[in-house]
């Protein structure tokens, strides 16, 4: 029993003298982490106004934390003053990028892709200068076992120290404050999750040994994952060529999964290559996937061709071209070089967030030109006065091709609804309140454009209007209570039987409302009452009987009356009950 107790005590003295050991020559890194949990706690209890700023603080000062790890490495043996200088000046170079990079450099647009980017290309070109210089064969699998174990301790750590506010605010203060657990989470990650991980980067990236656990999990759990997953698409390559279908552009994800897997496991195995499998994955893996990329290339031109680039498409082709360059790199002196490829990622990362190439940018270039493409060609669009010209809206409903027509929707929902960038001004229409203040509203594509999203077949009975329900005053005299009356329901959807989207998946007989007691309502012979009249844009008010009544905002249908079935119904108001 003593020989327990003195190994238990011995543990505690050693994890306590490994942490003064760590803070010895890490105090700027801890210092910096501290400051981004001080300033993510204040942000927790912080009004809505000033939240914003105080987050901006904390991930100024995480980008400090981050750029001091290098410095501490590299200055670790310097005299102490010069130690300490260049480590705070680095840590104040990050944070002044992650403070200016939050701001997106001026453009607010761009905040988020910046300071990600950077935080991002950061942490790889981190973990490249702690490579070591001797022996860098098990350095990322231990970096990947200790993410892991480190992630681990900090959840178990979250979890204890939730239950001990939770027993704390309800048995002897008797209160209820979430924003103590936010904090809680901001310690164990940013103060505990940061430190034990750069303790570790510190003091085992030169082990020579990743341990049993993690020769589980990756070799036998993880790496046969990623063979079973390139079995399947070999046998959905294979599927192709008997059927005689071009693989479709969902290929792409899936091989970019395998491409992911196999660069993280080049680096990982690398002290097991002495297995047969794992020699033959080093000697052979790249070229397994040779078919893939080229198939997976294939069909990414063909949707990006027909639709142009978006935020995802753009960075599926830039990782695309760096695991070709990878899978290069694996050919030369034998893997030699590879450890560069983490700075060619670091570099990608960087042209995809940071540089004139970014993600918004090219996306909203690309979905941009397809739209005027289009409008060039059906001559819609005067340049000279950047509007949309007068033209026959019917003729052009009938003369625009399929392939057309869904290009000229997807760009246009594109960049009114995803790009963040400035919109055309025909796209939006203005409207002036009775105090003079100006509202914008985005224009649906068939008020821009005059035409369909889709071209119908089919014969519809349709009725549509909405009005702006913040100028609208109600009447609420007589009425004891209300509720919101809002529902939507359409009968598309993808059949699972035959693969195809079914327009007609569900069969919608009739327009119904339930309200909050239960009670449903059948709108249909009042929908279909509807038909000829004109609004002028205010509410529809419909009573059920004399205690209950509707105040419809806006209402839309579209019926086939010879299958006798919706194809879709929408309405929002109020339910108004005396």
């Amino acid at each position: 029993m003593n020989k327990e107790k003195l190994s238990i005590k011995n543990r505690i003295q050693k994890t306590l003298g490994n942490a003064f050991e760590y803070l010895s020559f890490a105090k700027v890194i801890f210092a910096m982490s501290f400051a981004a949990f001080v300033f993510a706690s204040i942000e927790s209890f912080a009004s809505y106004d000033a939240k914003i700023d105080y987050e901006e603080f904390m991930k100024s000062f995480l980008m400090a934390t981050l750029f001091a790890l290098p410095a501490t490495l590299v200055t670790k043996n310097l005299p102490c003053v010069k130690k300490y200088l260049i480590q705070i000046a680095s840590a104040g170079a990050g944070f002044s990028l992650g403070y200016f990079s939050c701001r997106g450099f001026g453009d607010k647009v761009f905040c988020d892709l910046y300071y990600y980017g950077i935080l991002c290309a950061g942490i790889m070109i981190t973990l490249f200068v702690f490579i070591p210089k001797g022996n860098s064969r098990t350095y990322f699998a231990l970096v990947f076992k200790h993410a892991l174990f480190c992630g681990f301790m900090t959840l178990i750590l979250m979890g204890g120290l939730s239950l001990l506010i939770y027993a704390v605010q309800n048995l002897i203060l008797n209160t209820d404050k979430y924003e103590v657990y936010e904090c809680g989470l901001y310690f164990c990650a940013f103060v505990f999750g940061i430190n034990s991980f750069s303790h570790y980067l510190f003091d085992r990236r030169q082990d020579t040994d990743s341990g049993k656990a993690f020769k589980v999990i990756a070799l036998y759990i993880l790496f046969p994952v990623c063979l079973i997953l390139i079995l399947i698409l070999y046998a959905y390559l294979l599927k192709a060529l008997i059927l005689f279908k071009l693989p479709t552009g969902q290929i792409n994800w899936f091989v970019s999964f395998a491409s992911c897997f196999y660069i993280v496991f080049y680096f990982i195995l690398r002290e097991y290559d002495e297995l047969p499998a794992i020699r033959f994955f080093y000697k052979f893996g790249a070229l397994i996937f040779i078919p893939l990329v080229a198939v997976q290339i294939y069909a990414y031109f063909i949707r990006v061709n027909a639709f142009g680039f978006t935020g995802y498409r753009y960075s599926s082709l830039l990782f695309i071209i760096f695991s070709v360059i990878t899978f290069a790199l694996t050919f030369v002196k034998k893997g030699r070089f590879m450890n560069y490829a983490i700075l060619i990622l670091s570099f990608i990362i960087l042209v995809d967030s940071v540089s004139p190439f970014n993600l918004i940018k090219m996306a909203h270039k690309s979905q941009y030109s397809i739209m005027m493409k289009i409008l060039n060609k059906y001559d819609m669009y005067d340049s000279e006065s950047d509007s949309l010209k007068e033209y026959d809206k019917a003729g052009l409903e009938s003369s625009i091709t399929d392939d057309d027509r869904a290009a000229l929707y997807s760009s246009y929902r594109y960049i009114i609804w995803t790009s963040k960038l400035p919109q055309p001004a025909w796209s939006q229409e203005v409207e002036t309140d009775k105090d003079g203040k100006k509202h914008y509203y985005d224009k649906d594509f068939t008020e821009a454009f005059g035409i369909k999203e889709n071209r119908e077949t089919e014969e519809f009975a349709k009725y549509s209007f909405s009005t702006r329900e913040r100028e609208i005053p109600f009447d609420v005299s007589g009425f004891r209570e209300m509720t919101v009356a809002d529902r939507s329901e359409s009968s598309s959807g993808y059949d699972n039987d035959t693969k195809k989207w079914n327009d007609y998946k569900r069969e919608i007989t009739a327009a119904t409302f339930t309200d909050i007691h239960g009670r449903e309502y059948d709108l249909t012979d009042f929908i279909f009452s509807l038909a000829d009249e004109k609004n002028d844009g205010k509410p529809l008010y419909y009573s059920i009987d004399e205690n209950t009544t509707f105040c419809f905002t806006s209402l839309e249908y579209k019926y086939n009356k010879d299958r006798k079935l919706f194809r879709s119904y929408s309405f929002r108001g109020y339910l108004f009950f005396k």
